[in-house]
């Protein structure tokens, strides 16, 4: 008799606000050997008026959630949530040691140069990358990774208002790092770099690492603002995604072609991020580009990307990698098509609890 204790652990439900919709997911997390397992899925579409009203749209998904999240097989009490990349902050800092002082009061300082604001008015991250010299002098390069307090306490708010239990809140960047541990782990070369793309609604989001270690982050605006024709016309309530087709998304998603000059500026800017890292690291090749976001399904935007990189790339479906068993439970999403766009929330079920 085992008393329970190889009973498998689920994850905390992840609830990713983003911007063109909510999504909530949970697993039961694999070992080095396995994949998750799916116990849930659900997604629902923001309306059009709250696409640019991060208050008002936090509001009516934190209203919706409960609903999203009835009958459908979700465990425990749990949560872990992702804050919009609109709202934090990513930036590189080039410090230079001062005797005994610890590098991170170092890197506050230099922050609140650099913002005009208090860090510790932040939930401030810090990652040490390496020695690099500026105007002639060593200094040591860290990423940060910032979100403002009050931010904070807003989406822990709206996870209690849904009777959840809030034991985690993300950056995006790190989200989706965090959705290929799995592969990461199971890889031969465990700190090759790699470079991660995000395409959302709302940002692009572009994080460097090597292996599971990011080296490098930033938010880039979104390609193209031709995507508000495209979402105005997805179902906007759950009954609505329930009434019509399980493929909507990815059809509408197909009609609109016209990126234009949009897509050749933001390919511009994540070449430039892949030429900064290079400066960092002239001995290291970057092996790969991986695009996730719902936006990655545009194929033309990734192949504008692609071409700026010169990388192999590939367009990832988290959701595919996941186990399924009978009891699963999906809503407002099609599994059988490609689900870019949920690299954040499998992120969110691997991310550590940190609250």
């Amino acid at each position: 008799m085992s008393f329970g204790l190889n009973k498998p652990q689920v994850s905390p439900i992840a609830v990713d606000f983003g911007v063109s919709s909510l999504k909530v997911l949970q697993v039961i997390p694999g070992n080095s050997n396995d994949s998750p397992t799916l116990i849930g899925a659900a997604s629902l579409s923001t309306p059009d008026e709250l696409l640019s009203d991060d208050q008002q749209r936090l509001a009516y998904q934190s209203e919706q959630l409960p609903k999203l999240m009835r009958g459908m097989g979700f465990k425990g009490k749990r949560a872990v949530c992702a804050v919009s990349a609109l709202q934090c902050l990513a930036q590189s800092v080039q410090v230079q040691k001062a005797g005994n002082i610890p590098l991170a009061d170092i890197v506050k300082e230099q922050l609140r140069q650099a913002i005009g604001r208090d860090p510790a008015s932040f939930v401030l991250r810090t990652f040490e990358v390496g020695e690099v010299v500026r105007s002639g002098q060593k200094c040591t390069e860290v990423l940060c990774m910032a979100i403002p307090r009050e931010v904070v306490m807003m989406h822990m708010k709206a996870l209690r208002q849904a009777r959840l239990d809030p034991v985690g809140i993300q950056t995006e960047h790190m989200s989706v790092l965090r959705a290929f541990d799995p592969l990461v782990q199971r890889s031969n070369e465990p700190n090759a770099p790699s470079m991660y793309v995000d395409f959302g609604c709302g940002s692009t989001k572009v994080l460097i690492a090597h292996g599971r270690n990011p080296v490098l982050a930033k938010t880039l605006p979104a390609y193209s603002r031709s995507g508000e024709q495209m979402m105005s016309r997805r179902p906007s309530t759950i009954a609505e995604q329930e009434a019509g087709a399980s493929g909507t998304t990815t059809a509408v998603l197909d009609e609109v072609t016209d990126a234009g000059a949009g897509v050749e500026a933001l390919a511009e800017e994540v070449g430039m991020c892949l030429r900064y890292y290079q400066a960092l690291f002239p001995g290291k090749a970057m092996e790969r580009a991986v695009f996730v976001g719902g936006e990655a399904r545009r194929s033309e935007v990734c192949r504008a990307v692609a071409r700026s990189l010169r990388l192999p790339a590939q367009v990832a479906d988290p959701l595919s990698a996941l186990a399924r068993e009978s009891g699963s439970s999906i809503r407002g999403l099609a599994l059988q098509s490609a689900q870019p766009g949920w690299a954040v929330p499998i992120g969110l079920c691997l991310s550590p609890t940190d609250l």
